[in-house]
């Protein structure tokens, strides 16, 4: 039986100084370009927290096979392993073990360790810096008789994870039917633009939809019990999604939007509760035809989130004179057909990528058990 031990952080891990990068981040792109190729860290989530890029002499710190965590914001206290080339810009920092190297597998379970003591325990006013989790404790296995770590055992488990969601993600794709990746013609017009341009027409966001709903009761990280409905958080983490709660509230119903004052916008396929301190909107309109068009909705929204932030926070007031661009026919009106289409289409290139990742992988392992 695999033994765990208990460990200070500090004790095993130390910080990795880093000489600083000159510029703010909206000084960088949001994305690589010929010259900017080194992804640069910052508080968030998105892509593990490499949301911007620098050229390489200007990072006179590169890291690679560490684990950063986000020192900042929402998501603070967010731990992940980076196994590729990057450098730290702000708001965030890198740890290393003291004793051994991190491989990938090695990285994402200790990672996964991190994250169930440092994550949702720190907020704005109380930043998870290495100062403030340095004397925290972590479980980690050890080898028999010794308080050397068990990578062996790591890895393994991580395999064994990834085997099983693998067979997880196989049988969801055969029930679902989404192992089925063929474009229809219509949706291959949609994604080569042949006879299908489509016509785009500025609204404003309060002509779309209707004032938003909140919540009723101040529901708190204690009232969730895996019970009842979804309680919906601001944030990116899980969409927002903190876990369930049984505790009474009003319920709003699947097929809507929420937007949080971050400028977060997820579509719901399903009912949840909303906690009165969050600043979660929810919105209930037949704007909203279908999934397809609530994701499409969402994916236009994206704009929202570079343009609200913890100093300036998203209200009703500001969100209803925004201006979202959106496919309309040739009467002028929301061309819905065009974009459950173009959903569709996104969907089946997506999953013809997982499924060709899901069967190289499958290939691997029968390569390892011969």
């Amino acid at each position: 039986m695999t033994k765990f031990s208990s460990f200070k952080l500090d004790s095993i891990f130390e910080k990795i100084p880093t000489k600083k990068i000159k510029g703010k981040a909206k000084q960088f792109p949001d994305s690589p370009t010929d010259d900017y190729t080194v992804p640069l860290l910052t508080a968030g989530i998105q892509n593990q927290g490499l949301s911007r890029y620098a050229k390489p002499e200007q990072c006179p710190t590169i890291l690679k096979n560490v684990i950063s965590i986000s020192a900042n914001g929402a998501n603070t206290g967010i731990p992940f392993f980076q196994d590729k080339e990057f450098s730290v810009l702000q708001d965030a920092y890198a740890i290393r073990l003291k004793n051994g190297e991190l491989t990938r597998e090695r990285g994402l379970y200790i990672v996964a360790c991190l994250k169930k003591v440092l994550y949702g325990n720190f907020d704005w006013s109380n930043k998870a810096g290495w100062n403030n989790i340095k004397n925290m404790e972590i479980e980690l296995p050890v080898k028999d008789n010794t308080n050397q770590f068990d990578f062996e055992y790591m890895e393994e488990r991580i395999k064994e994870l990834e085997e099983e969601r693998i067979k997880e993600l196989e049988a969801y794709l055969k029930v679902t039917g989404l192992k089925d990746f063929k474009l229809t013609q219509e949706e291959q017009k949609i994604i080569g633009g042949v006879n299908r341009s489509p016509i785009y027409r500025n609204f404003k966001i309060g002509e779309l939809f209707s004032p938003p709903d909140k919540g009723d009761v101040d529901l708190q990280q204690s009232d969730i019990d895996n019970l009842g409905e979804y309680f919906i958080n601001s944030g990116e983490t899980n969409m927002g999604i903190k876990g369930k709660t049984s505790r009474p509230a009003k319920v709003f119903n699947a097929n809507t939007i929420t937007i949080d004052f971050f400028g977060n916008a997820y579509y719901r396929d399903y009912k949840y509760k909303l906690a009165t301190h969050n600043h979660v909107f929810s919105f209930n309109d037949s704007i909203i035809k279908n999934k397809e068009v609530g994701l499409y909705l969402v994916t236009a929204l994206k704009f929202l989130k570079s343009k609200y932030s913890y100093s300036n926070m998203l209200t009703w007031k500001k969100l209803k004179d925004d201006i979202i661009s959106l496919p309309v026919d040739s009467n002028g009106n929301l061309d819905y057909s065009f974009m459950e289409n173009y959903i569709k289409a996104m969907q089946k290139l997506t999953i013809k990528d997982v499924i060709t990742y899901k069967d190289k992988v499958i290939g691997q392992t029968k390569e390892i058990i011969k």
